[in-house]
């Protein structure tokens, strides 16, 4: 479309009716592309890592819960007064108190040793909540 308008201007303005413009395309160099086998490998594990490091907490508190409401200790809490969200509330507090811990400490050790040139507030916020999501799952369970 851009090349018929500016060969109706180039023959309007030249006065010539065979007048064009001829259109080329060039291709641009591409860089080579280097494999970067370090983000390969974290593709690969990070995940695994990830998922390794919240296995346990995840296991214990679903465990956990599992066991109070095996052992009826939750009506025993209801008689005493406790109320629904109360007790959930709490579970929660726990849960975010264990994912504190482990999203600093590993934040640490990644920032350290793994991701130097990257904001550990950034790797800090992004386990935290992968964290706290699974919370959600860990009532599901």
């Amino acid at each position: 479309m851009q090349n018929w308008v500016a060969n109706t201007i180039l023959r309007r303005k030249t006065n010539k009716p065979d007048a064009s413009i001829v259109v080329v395309t060039v291709p641009t160099k591409v860089p080579k592309l280097e494999l970067n086998r370090f983000v390969l490998f974290m593709e690969v594990c990070a995940t695994y890592f990830v998922l390794t490091l919240y296995a346990p907490l995840l296991y214990r508190t679903v465990h956990r819960i599992v066991h109070e409401k095996e052992s009826g200790l939750k009506s025993y809490l209801e008689v005493m007064g406790v109320t629904n969200v109360s007790y959930w509330v709490s579970w929660w507090i726990y849960f975010t108190m264990k994912n504190l811990v482990i999203s600093t400490i590993s934040t640490i050790i990644l920032s350290l040793g793994v991701f130097k040139l990257h904001s550990g507030l950034m790797i800090w916020l992004m386990l935290f909540f992968f964290g706290q999501s699974l919370f959600g799952m860990a009532l599901i369970i």
